[in-house]
């Protein structure tokens, strides 16, 4: 899956695996093609690879689709591993199509499932993420490379996330983040209707979504660029894709800044009255 949390595919690379990518386009709004996925399997095909909700995009895979994707996987008795670190952050309508249950839920026993606190709980400090598959023997391997890795994480960290995951806090945590999500994208979908200069694939999922800027003439405005301009004068980081999530020969991201949407509404909204301020003032504009 591309456009994607690097280290997914990278530590692959470094580990001398051959990686194809499947690509997602915003001219089709980030949406998975099955087509092209089945096109992608080889006979050594080893594991596919998702995020979902997907970071940077914010899109995620549908329920049909995942079901495609888990029936091509047994088929060819590749492992799936899914990245769901954003999987309970879906702030769509009521009246959209049913919340997408985790992969691991399929009972496919070739699943693997990982997670952590750090995005749709809000709490990237502790420092406490997890792996969920049904295979026994994939756990006690997973349990003897931990052993050489990681040992143990710190002891406050975990009585944190045992609290934090707890039916006492868990529900209302996450509910804090959909309320942020839910009312910050009420101010960017306003925001981006106001400014021709940008382009932007609503997202119902996730805390995080790509938005594309523009030159006048319609050509991607350089987003390294303005990131690091934007930085210097407004103490504000964008992500530029191009640098943090493209990869050579697999599509150009330029233009493209990715955006963090989970925090409270009025600093939300004075984030995009700098941005506002700053593309009217923008050299290349």
């Amino acid at each position: 899956m591309y456009p994607v949390y690097e280290q997914l595919y990278k530590i692959s690379q470094a580990l001398d695996a051959e990686v194809t990518f499947w690509k997602l386009e915003d001219s089709n709004g980030w949406s998975a093609n099955m087509q092209c996925l089945r096109q992608a399997i080889r006979e050594n095909t080893k594991m596919i690879v998702l995020c979902s909700p997907n970071n940077p995009t914010g899109t995620y895979l549908p329920i049909a689709v995942q079901h495609s994707i888990l029936e091509l996987a047994e088929v060819h008795g590749i492992i799936l591993m899914v990245d769901e670190v954003f999987r309970p952050m879906f702030h769509f309508s009521s009246n959209h199509e049913e919340e997408p249950a985790s992969f691991l839920e399929s009972g496919y026993e070739k699943c693997i499932v990982t997670s952590s606190c750090s995005k749709s709980y809000g709490l990237p400090g502790i420092r406490v993420g997890w792996i969920a598959t049904l295979s026994n023997d994939f756990i006690r391997r997973f349990t003897q490379i931990r052993n050489y890795t990681t040992i143990s994480v710190g002891l406050v960290d975990e009585i944190i996330a045992a609290e934090v995951l707890s039916p006492r806090c868990r529900l209302s945590l996450l509910q804090r983040s959909l309320d942020m999500a839910k009312a910050n994208l009420r101010f960017l979908r306003e925001f981006v209707a106001k400014n021709q200069l940008i382009t932007w694939t609503p997202t119902h999922a996730s805390t995080s979504t790509l938005i594309r800027l523009h030159n006048k003439d319609g050509s991607p405005l350089n987003d390294q660029e303005f990131a690091l301009e934007f930085l210097k004068a407004n103490n504000i980081l964008f992500c530029p894709a191009s640098l943090c999530f493209e990869e050579n020969g697999q599509g150009c991201l330029q233009g493209y800044l990715r955006l963090g949407f989970v925090m409270s509404p009025e600093t939300f909204r004075h984030g995009l009255e700098k941005l506002a301020d700053f593309l009217e003032a923008w050299p290349m504009f």
